[in-house]
């Protein structure tokens, strides 16, 4: 980790890593960086999607994912694996078109987030729990993946 909580000997071993792992929009100009620099390819994921993964059958289900985007597109490749019909990613944050996909949506206001759920028939969605009082009405199933910048947990 290069990040919070790395050392200085941590960052000064960085050109010795045989694959960086990007784990939010942030970091991903550092690892472009350092694969032209040193050769380093990396990839982005989140391998801690795991651990909210609903385990019924998702075949057919419509889902929104909210996160960061590199959560949010690990999420959306592991529903999709597990049978999802159709997964739409949202953010309020960073959206990198090397990240993502074209469709994934930018959140600016609360309000976005209330008519995309409003409008977009989920069963299912994956997100803070901090954002539920903004979509009172909703019906579906609700997934809680805590988010920092959203919630502070």
């Amino acid at each position: 980790c290069y990040g919070m909580g790395a050392s200085l000997e941590d960052v000064r071993r960085a050109a010795g890593v045989s694959e960086n792992l990007v784990v939010s929009p942030a970091g991903l100009s550092t690892a472009v960086w350092m694969e032209k620099k040193f050769g380093i390819p990396y990839r982005a994921d989140l391998p801690l999607a795991e651990e909210y993964l609903p385990e019924e059958d998702l075949s057919g289900k419509k889902i929104l994912v909210v996160h960061q985007q590199v959560m949010a597109d690990s999420l959306r490749r592991r529903l999709e694996a597990k049978g999802a019909a159709h997964v739409d990613c949202a953010t309020w944050f960073m959206l990198k078109k090397e990240l993502g996909r074209q469709e994934d949506i930018q959140l600016k206001e609360e309000e976005d987030f209330t008519d995309l759920v409003r409008e977009g028939g989920y069963d299912l969605i994956l997100a803070d729990q901090a954002l539920r009082p903004l979509v009172p009405d909703y019906q579906g199933a609700w997934i809680h993946v805590p988010h920092f910048a959203v919630s502070g947990s």
